[in-house]
């Protein structure tokens, strides 16, 4: 049985305005003999934050939806609550519903937190013999006994969320929606929040769950349903929905940056060498800047040595999108001497099999000499995005097995954990091959 259902809906907010406000009744009552197609100017103001969605999340299901900010996501849910009417479409929920949307919400600053459980509870629709019977259970779980009888206004943001939290996922409901409220608080505290979930989860109740951190989806959804610009995508399998997102937001990213600085991010010009061009190729020689876990990847990179230099040495990093230092090999370390460049040349690092988990990264490309590797020749970036289906986190995928006793048995190759990730790889030189091809004159190992 279906709980919830919803059948071609949109939302149109108009620009500008409060949509529904007394203004606008009062002036369509002097208004019925006017035109009443829409002018250019009003059709200009209107923002349709959802666009034609249906989808049905059966009783007891956890269906996790989730896109980029801005994506309707909360608009939605706002619309099953019922804070939001459809401007088109029909929208249909049974069962009570308990929205963990802005928690703390109708919370009044001079009561104490004792009085506002009571408070938030009632107008979340709790009876007060409900509340009495959940009140000290509520409290524990806000870990605030110590200042449940202090009036809110001193307490910090993080108390106030978490006894908002508490209240609302205290309440006895069919369906439960939740947006991005398990940041709450520490992170023994999320965890709660997430074994709260869970536990709802096996009770049957319905879950309708929407947050940016797609570990936290996949552990918890069994259907995922993926939003852009208030159009659905696809609904689907947590893995492959997921996949998409990542795919979706790499694309986004590389938008970004080429309309900012180009594919190529260049170095200083150097009077001695410059970098032409950087190439990254996948396994058939196609170049490509998103590759999935696990793939071949080759580096191609051209230079120009506008005079001989004796003695270089070239290097390669990969940075993750948020700067984390993830690997670097270089001709010197590898063993790969070159006796000296000049004019036009080209290298080429292949990776066998690149373990790194999905997200974006950067390649750094740099010229240096033997006996000067902190100062550069030149260096340009080039960015590139990992995807896959994995729901492994950390840095890299390493291949390991399971062993079970009994009839149990496992063998998938999964992720370690992050910290097991760095250690191994930070330091690592395999894996990779350095081929030289056409150094210039004088260029040989």
């Amino acid at each position: 049985m279906n709980v919830i259902e919803v059948e071609n809906v949109s939302k149109m907010f108009r620009l500008g305005t409060n949509t529904g406000d007394l203004r606008d009744r009062f002036g369509s009552l002097f208004s019925r003999n006017k035109s009443q197609e829409k002018s250019q100017e009003e059709k200009e103001r209107e923002f349709w934050a959802l666009n034609d969605i249906s989808f049905s999340v059966a009783e007891g299901e956890s269906f996790g939806i989730i896109g980029h900010n801005g994506s309707g996501k909360s608009t939605l849910l706002k619309l099953i609550t019922g804070i939001y009417k459809p401007t088109r479409g029909r929208l249909r929920t049974q069962g009570r519903i308990s929205a963990l949307i802005e928690v703390g919400a109708g919370f009044h600053q001079d009561l104490t937190g004792r009085e506002n459980v009571y408070l938030n509870g009632s107008v979340l629709g709790m009876k007060k013999r409900e509340i009495d019977r959940r009140f000290d259970e509520i409290v524990a779980f806000a870990e605030l006994e110590k200042f449940i009888d202090t009036p809110v206004k001193r307490y910090s943001s993080g108390m106030y969320m978490r006894l908002g939290f508490a209240v609302a996922a205290h309440i006895d409901p069919d369906i439960v929606l939740v947006d991005e409220v398990l940041a709450v608080g520490d992170e023994s505290f999320q965890a709660k929040c997430m074994n709260r979930m869970r536990e709802l989860r096996r009770e049957g109740r319905t879950i309708v769950f929407i947050s940016h951190s797609m570990d936290a989806v996949a552990a918890l959804c069994q259907r995922v349903m993926l939003l852009a610009r208030g159009e659905m995508l696809t609904i689907g399998e947590p893995a492959d929905v997921i996949s998409s997102y990542r795919v979706s937001l790499a694309a986004d990213r590389r938008r970004r940056e080429h309309t900012a600085a180009g594919t190529e991010e260049a170095g200083p010009r150097s009077a001695e060498l410059e970098i032409l061009e950087i190439r990254l190729l996948d396994a058939d020689g196609r170049t490509c800047d998103t590759f999935n876990i696990g793939d071949q990847l080759r580096l191609e990179c051209t230079f120009y040595a506008h005079r001989r230099i004796e003695k270089p040495a070239f290097g390669v990093a990969i940075y993750r999108s948020d700067d984390f230092y993830a690997s670097g090999v270089n001709t010197k370390f590898d063993g790969h001497r070159l006796a000296a460049v000049e004019g036009r040349g080209k290298f080429t690092l292949t990776y066998s099999s690149l373990p790194l988990l999905q997200g974006g990264y950067r390649f750094l490309v740099s010229a240096f000499r033997e006996d000067n590797t902190h100062n550069a020749l030149a260096y340009s970036q080039i960015p590139f995005d990992i995807v896959g289906k994995t729901l492994s986190h950390g840095l890299i995928d390493v291949p390991h097995h399971w062993e079970f006793g009994s009839a149990l048995a496992s063998s998938a190759e999964r992720s370690l954990t992050e910290a097991e990730a760095t250690g191994a790889l930070i330091g690592a030189t395999s894996g990779h091959t350095l081929a030289q091809t056409s150094l210039g004159a004088g260029g040989n190992a």
